[in-house]
């Protein structure tokens, strides 16, 4: 056994709550940035949506006027 080791058990589980807890703070990291990443996504999809309604309403104003041009 290395000096370094924990050798009763409180010191084990002294060793095993600091583990937890960095496992905690990079699942908070983890979570921040999915959410960031998840919020970027939903703009693109409502700016994606806009877009595609506003060419279809164009080309459909375009049909429109072209039917009765004729």
């Amino acid at each position: 056994m290395n000096a370094d080791e924990p050798q009763t058990d409180r010191e084990w589980l002294m060793r095993i709550d600091s583990k937890v807890d960095q496992l905690l703070i990079c699942q908070q990291d983890h979570e921040t940035r999915i959410r960031n990443v998840e919020g970027r996504q939903l703009r693109w999809i409502g700016r994606d949506g806009i877009i595609v309604a506003s060419i279809s309403s164009i080309i459909a104003c375009a049909g429109i006027a072209v039917s009765y041009w004729r």
